[in-house]
């Protein structure tokens, strides 16, 4: 209810198809054409490089298996109202200083929606 009274709403120019959340992290991630991460965005905000590579190990590549198990695609048009929503409820809870799982996020996020 408080996300409603500070008044977040869909933003159509946040998302594009083909992006993926990271279940681990709860960062919004565009995958290069190799696979790497080339860009995430925790909450609203762009990660730096040096938390990317941090993150996944330097060459920001993981393989399949993992890639399979951490990342949810985000492909269709559906999603980008997903994938808004995932970076708004990341966003409001940096933005209060509130504590939180992002992997707690990412399923209850994900499961309000499949649900």
């Amino acid at each position: 209810r408080e996300m409603l009274e500070v008044g977040m709403k869909f933003d159509p120019f946040f998302s594009i198809r083909g992006l993926a959340v990271d279940r681990e992290n709860g960062w919004i991630c565009h995958l290069s054409y190799t696979h790497k991460v080339a860009v995430a965005w925790e909450g609203r905000h762009r990660v730096t490089r040096p938390r990317l590579m941090a993150e996944y190990t330097g060459k920001r590549a993981l393989e399949p298996s993992a890639r399979k198990k951490r990342l949810k695609p985000l492909n269709d048009l559906f999603s980008m109202a997903e994938c808004c929503l995932m970076a708004d409820v990341v966003q409001f809870f940096l933005d209060r200083d509130i504590p939180f799982c992002p992997r707690s996020a990412v399923n209850d996020v994900l499961g309000s929606i499949t649900h």
